[in-house]
């Protein structure tokens, strides 16, 4: 039986570490509906890839931990943490990240993220430092 961690650990390793993009089709099916990772937009396998590929051209010496997994058969859920270096920067940058999906016949055919872009998006320049602070205040970016 495959356990969130062992299945989460090996997913992050391949896919964002290894960047072995083609293997996301190992996991997820091209029914497969991933939600959360942006408002109101359900991914498909396809474009997961397209956000792997964007992703990984922000960073680089990647590496993934799931922190904390949890199996409920067949629901498998795990925090993750994120962390590598601004690709043009070279800064180390983190972020974590919460996934919760459903196994049928081996693969991933219902998932939903929980992504800290928003720090993500700070620690890489595109938001001012303390940025959810600022915004509960009241202020605005232009």
């Amino acid at each position: 039986m495959t356990t969130a961690a062992a299945l989460y650990q090996a997913f992050y390793d391949r896919v964002w570490v290894q960047g072995d993009i083609d293997a996301i089709d190992d996991y997820l099916t091209n029914d497969t509906a991933s939600k959360g990772l942006l408002t109101d937009f359900s991914a498909n396998a396809q474009d997961v890839k397209e956000l792997v590929l964007a992703a990984r051209a922000m960073l680089c010496e990647i590496a993934c931990t799931v922190d904390v997994a949890v199996d409920a058969d067949p629901w498998y859920w795990a925090h993750v943490t994120i962390s590598g270096r601004h690709a043009k920067t070279m800064q180390p940058t983190d972020f974590t990240a919460q996934v919760m999906g459903r196994m049928e016949d081996g693969a991933l055919v219902e998932v939903y993220n929980t992504v800290d872009l928003l720090s993500f998006f700070e620690k890489m320049g595109s938001l001012p430092e303390n940025a959810t602070a600022l915004m509960l205040s009241g202020e605005q970016f232009d």
